[in-house]
């Protein structure tokens, strides 16, 4: 197994807005993360699980590329789950089958005029399977 949690205070030396007390938050920073998985071996075939926590945090939204318009954002703490399964062929050779973002979660609100704005999974539960040969 492995385990880590972080507590990240990101901040500027100074507001970046004087009007707005969250303006110091460094962007895309999450005050909180936190990774946990677990590996079962049995014999040829290998199980894994793992969870990933990611606190909120501030992120800039500038909708239509507009200044004007520009708004900190404080996001909500999302968790995704991932799990797999391996099962060695070969000493190169293994076949594997994931599960990404098990619980499907994407971020809430999308702006297609703001590339930058991306704090989450864009993309709900994806299942991948392939061969992995290693050289």
């Amino acid at each position: 197994y492995n385990t880590n949690a972080v507590y990240s205070n990101s901040r500027f030396e100074e507001r970046r807005d004087p009007d707005d007390e969250n303006s110091d938050r460094i962007p895309r920073s999450p005050e909180w993360t936190a990774y946990g998985e677990l590996i079962f071996k049995f014999g040829k075939l290998s199980l894994f699980s793992g969870l990933n926590f990611t606190g909120s945090m501030f992120i800039d939204h500038v909708p239509e590329e507009d200044e004007a318009n520009y708004m900190l954002e404080k996001t909500d703490p999302f968790v995704t789950v991932n799990t797999g399964i391996t099962y060695s062929i070969s000493r190169n050779v293994d076949l594997v089958l994931n599960a990404s973002n098990l619980l499907g979660y994407t971020q809430p609100t999308r702006d297609i005029t703001d590339a930058a704005y991306m704090f989450a999974p864009l993309i709900g539960r994806q299942i991948t399977g392939g061969i992995r040969i290693s050289l």
